[in-house]
């Protein structure tokens, strides 16, 4: 099969005449229209007809460009793999991620990426999850871990994303807090109804921050407005204040550090972020991108 014939009958097609499809393929009039002659012959069936907006496929025309348009994504998918593995040992990949998650790329993904790509270069750009956002639907971030909000999911944004993990969200406190004392049984991660820690003082995100907005959903759906003492745009801030203070916070379980003088609660009932890697969803991506892709989903999942 002729794929150069296939690209001329679905230029025809697109643009409802020959002699602009002509001088789209940069061949002349008279070929072009000698060409589906013959091809229509061939066939014995005609592929167009005329009308007053100009060409139109016919039912036939129609079977033939919708498979054409099938054969060619095949081919253009094909060559894009083969070059990927030409270009298998050298490129960059730019990711956006959540200042304080860097660590996470670092020890559970890059490893194993590194391995299988020995050549390639992993820019990590700690940024915020709107800067993050922003950037991906720019183009100028190749991947993005996001915090997605049902909502952010729903929408029509040009971004793709895989859910890699659904993270809980955690009632922090010092072990010398005096809830601490009095609800922890000695396990982390007991369920507790946030309305027990309504008069508590509390170290929380930024306003407008993502955390920090669905933090706000939380407490409103528990008719609290929480006092609140303390605001910084940098979890790990957070974290270390709370650990020395009376302070309470909320965060996802993927902020939790390993630190012996904190207590972590669930919140009951349980409440989550979906925690996504993330694309433009009209890049092309490459065999290496596609790699460290299917690397987070299986390290979190």
């Amino acid at each position: 099969m002729d794929l150069r014939q296939l690209e001329n009958i679905v230029a025809i097609a697109e643009e409802r005449s020959i002699s602009r499809a002509a001088e789209r393929l940069f061949i002349s009039q008279p070929a072009l229209s000698q060409q589906v002659s013959k091809l229509e012959a061939r066939l014995g069936v005609p592929l167009f007809s005329r009308d007053k907006q100009g060409l139109s496929l016919t039912q036939a025309g129609k079977v033939y460009v919708e498979n054409a348009k099938k054969i060619l994504s095949i081919r253009d998918e094909t060559y894009n793999r083969i070059y990927d593995i030409a270009a298998y040992r050298k490129g960059s990949i730019s990711i956006g991620v959540s200042p304080g998650r860097s660590p996470m790329i670092v020890s559970k993904i890059y490893p194993q990426f590194q391995r299988e790509f020995p050549g390639f270069n992993i820019q990590v750009f700690d940024i915020s999850n709107a800067q993050t956002k922003e950037m991906l639907i720019q183009g100028t971030l190749d991947l993005g871990f996001l915090l997605l909000s049902d909502k952010e999911i729903s929408a029509r944004l040009p971004i793709s994303h895989l859910a890699i993990t659904q993270e809980d969200m955690y009632l922090v406190t010092s072990k010398n807090h005096p809830m601490a004392a009095r609800y922890h049984n000695g396990s982390q991660g007991r369920m507790i109804d946030l309305r027990l820690f309504q008069n508590e003082t509390f170290a929380l995100p930024t306003k407008g921050a993502k955390i920090r907005l669905f933090v706000d959903e939380i407490f409103a759906s528990y008719g609290i407005s929480p006092n609140v003492c303390y605001q910084v745009y940098n979890i790990q801030s957070i974290i270390t204040v709370v650990s020395e203070s009376r302070l309470c916070t909320i965060i996802p379980a993927g902020f939790l550090p390993d630190n012996e003088n904190l207590i972590y609660f669930r919140l009951k009932p349980n409440r989550f972020m979906e925690f996504s890697i993330c694309w433009n969803s009209n890049h092309r991506m490459t065999t290496a991108e596609k790699f460290f892709v299917e690397l987070c989903q299986k390290v979190y999942l």
